[in-house]
């Protein structure tokens, strides 16, 4: 007779190996390391499955509702790092530390009605950045509060206290992705001095917690041949890392202008790509880590899952956009309910114009058709982000 904790564990495999193999064979042994984390499994199994319903009723209705919403919760941020596209995308405010951004930001009440309203339309998994995530000082309340609801919260890793690291222990449902450049001087020198050891100091400790964690990398030319040898990803999995998100670099001029992406000393080159391409594939059958790759991996999901398909986006003042570096938005959150900005022209029309959603060779397929979007956000009443009271 099966036990209630290997019963769990079957479903999770079963459901795991729905979403994706490769994620089941990664996930598998580490949830076996950590046991403690099993009656949560059963109560997030049993969310995902109900969210999968609620999400085909959603549709019947005509809403589409992405899977994942990303929440840049803070527009806060301790660290200046160069070219950061949520600086540019006006997720995050070059304010001083002292300086109130409430009358900028969402508070407490409203980031929680929202998590509701997606919980309530079929939203599983909320992605959370910013700004600093950490900065927002009831960001560990929201993942309390949804404990059947899957938090990714991506950090720079230097915002962490110790209360947070202990409360982390008790929510299952959190898991931590922190970003880093590669190796210590590389990161360094995009992010700051130190920077790469208080990370890499944060994630062993995660580790040693039984915390999940993963990280996040902008892959651009200063980088890329770095992470085409394996030592580097090896380097990061031994420390208990079990996702990487590679994301490929957009400069932070076409998301200020609008324009097509540049050639420049910091976008992959077309054999540059096509090399690290070639080397995602062969960690994804080799490495026991879970690789998401952009846009790479978008090529077996249709095109670019932004607008609802896979994911919208929520800015700190509460802009709903579709993804956090097309920052045009037609809805905020705090006046329209999240149901009215899935409805709206200008998230229907980006996924009725599937052409729109090809790369083309660039890493963000948006950004690969300038003159459309800017058409299309001006023939439905577009806004930028945040510039709106």
């Amino acid at each position: 007779m099966l036990t209630k904790e290997s019963s769990v564990l079957r479903s999770t495999s079963e459901l795991l190996d729905k979403v994706n193999p490769r994620l089941r064979s990664v996930m598998i042994p580490w949830i076996m390391r950590h046991p403690r984390i099993i009656t949560a499994l059963g109560r997030m199994s049993r969310s995902f499955r109900k969210c999968e319903k609620l999400r085909n009723g959603s549709a019947e209705r005509g809403v589409i509702v992405p899977p994942a919403l990303i929440l840049s919760i803070t527009s806060a941020c301790n660290l200046q790092c160069s070219g950061c596209l949520a600086v540019a995308a006006g997720n995050v405010r070059r304010m001083t530390p002292s300086a109130n951004l409430s009358s900028y930001d969402m508070d407490h009440i409203q980031w929680k009605s929202i998590i509701k309203q997606g919980n309530e339309l079929g939203v599983f998994c909320y992605i959370v950045g910013g700004g600093e995530p950490f900065m927002y000082g009831r960001l560990l309340d929201l993942v309390g509060e949804f404990r059947d609801r899957l938090f990714l919260i991506f950090t720079n890793g230097t915002a962490i206290r110790e209360t947070d690291f202990e409360r982390l222990k008790s929510l299952p449902n959190a898991v931590i992705v922190v970003s880093v450049e590669g190796s210590k001087d590389i990161t360094n020198d995009r992010r700051g001095n130190h920077v790469y050891e208080r990370a890499m100091t944060a994630m062993t400790h995660m580790s040693s917690l039984g915390i999940l964690t993963g990280i996040s990398v902008n892959i651009n030319r200063a980088n890329v041949h770095e992470w085409m040898s394996s030592d580097l990803l090896d380097h990061f999995t031994e420390r208990g890392v079990r996702l990487a998100f590679l994301i490929e670099h957009i400069p932070t001029r076409a998301v200020l202008e609008g324009t097509s992406i540049p050639l420049d000393e910091s976008v992959l080159t077309p054999d540059e790509r096509s090399a690290f391409r070639t080397k995602v594939l062969e960690y994804k059958k080799t490495k026991t880590i879970f690789l998401i790759h952009s846009p790479g991996d978008e090529e077996y999901l249709g095109g670019c899952v932004s607008a609802g398909r896979g994911f919208a986006h929520v800015a700190p003042s509460g802009d709903l956009t579709p993804c956090p570096v097309s920052n045009v938005a037609t809805h905020n959150l705090t006046r329209s309910t999240l149901e009215e900005g899935l409805r709206s022209p200008l998230f229907t029309e980006i996924r009725a114009n599937e052409h729109l959603l090809e790369t083309e060779g660039m890493p963000c397929a948006l950004f690969a058709h300038p003159d459309e979007v800017v058409e299309l956000a001006e023939r439905v009443g577009a806004y930028r982000a945040g510039e709106r009271s």
